[in-house]
Parts: C-alpha cells; sequence; structure tokens
C-alpha cells in the first residue's frame, strides 16, 4: 500500500516539473513576448495632426518592453511665447526636478505607483507612431505642452497645442504628467 501511495506521489511531482520545465523553453505562447507582440493588432495610424497641417511622425524602434529612462515635461508658447514658467525633468531612478512660477524650484521622489503609472502610459502611448505636432486653427497664441519621453535611451518628442486634440493615448500621459507638475514632489 505505501509503495503505490509512493509511486503516485512520484508520478504527479513528474508531471508537475515536466510542466514546468516545458513552460521555461516557451511552449506557451503566452509567455514568449515575441509571439505575443506579433498577434497584437498594429497601432492606429496617428490622427492628423490639426487643421490644414500634416502629419510627421515621430518614428523610432517599437517601445514594446522598453524601459522608461526619463521624461522632460516643459509649457512654452502662450501671449508672450514664454511659455508659463512650468518645467518637469524625471529621472529614470523617479527623482524629480520641478519648476514652476508659483512655487520655483522643487526637487523630490514621485511614489511608486505614479512612477508605474507613468511608465505603463509612456510605454503605452506608442510614441514612435504619432505626429511630432499637435496643433488647432486660430490657436496661434496657445500654450504648447513640449514633451520628451526616453525609452530604451531613445528620445521621443511631441508638441501639442494646449486647444488641440492628441489621440487619447497622448492626453493621458500628458495629463498624468500635468498632475505631477500640479503637485509638489515628496
Amino acid at each position: 500500500m505505501m509503495a503505490s501511495r509512493a509511486s503516485i506521489l512520484l508520478v504527479l511531482v513528474a508531471g508537475a516539473l515536466g510542466a514546468c520545465v516545458s513552460d521555461a523553453h516557451g511552449s506557451d505562447p503566452d509567455l514568449d513576448v515575441d509571439t505575443a507582440a506579433r498577434r497584437r493588432p498594429p497601432p492606429p495610424p496617428p490622427p492628423p495632426p490639426g487643421p490644414g497641417s500634416t502629419c510627421t511622425p515621430i518614428g523610432g524602434p517599437s517601445t514594446l518592453g522598453a524601459t522608461l529612462d526619463g521624461i522632460e515635461y516643459e509649457v512654452t508658447g502662450g501671449p508672450t511665447a514664454l511659455g508659463d514658467g512650468t518645467l518637469l525633468h524625471m529621472a529614470q531612478s523617479g527623482w524629480v526636478t520641478l519648476h514652476t512660477t508659483a512655487r520655483g524650484i522643487e526637487e523630490g521622489w514621485l511614489d511608486g505607483l505614479t512612477h508605474y503609472g507613468l511608465f505603463r502610459k509612456a510605454t503605452s502611448a506608442e510614441l514612435p507612431t504619432l505626429c511630432t505636432m499637435y496643433s488647432c486653427d486660430g490657436c496661434e497664441d496657445d500654450y504648447i505642452h513640449n514633451l520628451s519621453v526616453w525609452l530604451n535611451n531613445v528620445r521621443y518628442t511631441v508638441r501639442a497645442s494646449f486647444g488641440s486634440s492628441p489621440p487619447e493615448r497622448l492626453a493621458v500621459l500628458i495629463d498624468l504628467v500635468q498632475d505631477i507638475a500640479a503637485h509638489p514632489p515628496q
């Protein structure tokens, strides 16, 4: 009786180990990043950048599986063409240096959740497929978001006037960066 229990246990353990070993060699297509990337639908074409404008895609390698190396954000333009004084730099570690006209220079760390959210939004924005500039009619004196994101040591830069309608995947990234700039780092 004892021998049969031991042999059954041995068969179960061997089966479980065999499944783990086969997964480690890529038999599960969901665990293979390259296969998963090929099954994803291609990103939609970039929306038009604005009336009377042409779209020049940012271009560059895919951001799938990229690491976030840093972000720079500055508000330029406006009625004086000098911007509103907002300048933000975030290092890969999550260290933020922020300058605003109202509060001056502030430095501190992003909390882990915000840092991760920024990483997810930056990689999900599919920056290489976006236009370099989004503008609108009658926005000559509008403020402009200038956003540079480094992913895998490649710089992607996009500009969007405040009155433009950039694609949603860019708008959510800009909104998060603006939220970070609106609150002092910790």
